[in-house]
């Protein structure tokens, strides 16, 4: 419970093992003149979503460094991790970088490739991008501690796949898609949740949030008068099959607005729904 959350908490580690912490709101002078200050010989940074301003980059003899969650120079920017699964990707990595005054162009140091399963959403992709990104911080920092760190620049073709921060509408679900791109929306926002808005019996809208489905189902295997949105099957086992634009889905998980997660079996029943309603639209 608590113990654990303090545990893997890294300001509670950091301020437990007399680790200065600093958290700037702004990256200006006098932040620099701190880390100045601190003569630090590398810095490290990982998951932060500013520019290092030049007085910071020049400050440490060995540079600062970057792990970064795919393959550059594809996916440079804010949110590899959810665009690789939104593009259906089946491959990414982690690389490590010397920082320069743009985001993600630096130098490249090593890079570790990591394979995308069907079945990964984002926090499995995640978990695996952490272990590969921490044992590459640990082989860079070796090469760099023993003088034979080499780097390359990034050869970009200027036709790269980029990773800008998500918007909102972005975890829209619209079901006359197709139910890959619907999926890998799913599994993308597995953490926040992928939503559509629903029709409720009182006629007020609400968002319900789709976390997760079993991989897609392409085939013509229910009529095609049948329409995006339609129930097609409920299953005790706690999935539900809804008709997409192209295939359909097995919903495995959902979560209502203001209410916990649960089945898609189980908030059918308690919305009242059936085979043949309609998930967006009701009966």
């Amino acid at each position: 419970g608590r113990r654990q959350s303090r545990k893997n908490n890294p300001e509670w580690y950091a301020l437990s093992n007399n680790i200065i912490l600093m958290r700037p709101e702004k990256l200006n002078k006098q932040f620099a003149t701190r880390i100045r200050n601190l003569k630090p010989d590398i810095i490290l940074v990982v998951a932060y979503g500013k520019k290092l301003p030049p007085e910071v980059l020049n400050i440490p003899g060995k540079g600062c460094i970057n792990i970064h969650f795919s393959l550059l120079p594809e996916y440079r920017g804010p949110a590899p991790i959810h665009r690789v699964l939104l593009g259906g990707e089946t491959e990414t990595g982690v690389t490590s970088m010397f920082m320069d005054k743009d985001i993600d162009t630096g130098e490249i140091i090593l890079q570790k490739k990591v394979p995308v399963e069907l079945k990964d959403d984002y926090g499995s992709l995640l978990d695996k991008l952490v272990i590969e990104g921490c044992m590459l911080l640990a082989e860079t920092l070796k090469l760099s501690e023993s003088g034979k760190v080499r780097s390359d620049r990034q050869e970009a073709s200027g036709a790269e796949k980029y990773a800008p921060c998500i918007k909102k509408e972005e975890k829209n679900i619209d079901w006359k898609d197709s139910a890959e791109r619907i999926h890998n929306k799913i599994r993308a926002f597995s953490c926040e949740g992928a939503w559509v808005e629903v029709m409720m019996r009182d006629g007020k809208k609400k968002v319900l949030k789709i976390l997760s489905a079993e991989p897609p189902v392409n085939n013509n295997e229910y009529e095609e008068n049948i329409n995006p949105g339609q129930v097609l099957e409920m299953n005790r086992d706690g999935w539900v099959a809804v008709k997409c634009g192209k295939g359909y889905l097995k919903i495995l998980t959902v979560q209502a607005e203001s209410k916990s997660r649960c089945s898609a079996y189980n908030y059918l029943l308690g919305a009242r729904l059936k085979q043949g309603d309609s998930i967006i639209h009701g009966k």
